[in-house]
């Protein structure tokens, strides 16, 4: 994605100056996964934390599109298992003269694959008059680090022109054109 390896900052000092190299998050994550040689551990729980799901997922998703098959399946290992699950949020109870949820009234669930089997959703109310209110979809970092990541691949893309109008002043058909070959676009 981006090109510099690390980002540099120089800084002078009476005995000299010096040459600070500080290498970007996602080789801080390569880092991290050839020196646990897993995609586990307390350090890698701790990128996710510090970096948040959904941007710790996005790196994994760099690093498994790499050519190097060991940091790409330990990428692939950190980003299911450490991603985070969906999950819903119900409202708790409704703001004032019923209409929906106060700020901050939300109650976090917790996630399993079967949750939306086995929890039910806390009364809501549902009287006549009064909107019934659902549970919201909290989506995995997994789910918004694979949008990200798809968005940054396509970045390039969005300003450039890809096909040309041409209209054909006799019959007033209009023909639209490829700038690019079929191969150079697969």
């Amino acid at each position: 994605m981006q090109y510099s390896l690390f980002s540099f900052s120089l800084c002078f000092f009476s005995q000299g100056s010096y040459i600070i190299a500080k290498p970007r998050p996602v080789d801080q994550l390569q880092f991290i996964l050839e020196q646990t040689r897993s995609g586990q551990g307390q350090a890698l729980e701790e990128f996710f934390h510090l970096h948040g799901n959904m941007q710790a997922s996005a790196m994994c998703l760099i690093l498994a599109t790499r050519p190097n098959k060991e940091v790409a399946h330990w990428a692939t290992e950190a980003y299911f298992k450490h991603g985070g699950e969906p999950h819903f949020i119900f409202p708790t109870t409704l703001g004032p003269n019923g209409a929906g949820p106060s700020p901050n009234q939300f109650q976090q669930q917790p996630s399993s694959p079967f949750s939306s089997f086995v929890q039910a959703p806390p009364s809501l109310g549902g009287a006549l008059g009064r909107p019934v209110i659902g549970p919201e979809v909290q989506l995995s970092g997994k789910h918004n680090g694979l949008i990200l990541y798809l968005a940054r691949l396509l970045r390039p893309l969005w300003n450039v022109s890809v096909t040309i109008e041409e209209k054909n002043e006799g019959s007033g058909d209009i023909k639209v054109l490829s700038h690019y070959d079929i191969m150079e676009l697969a």
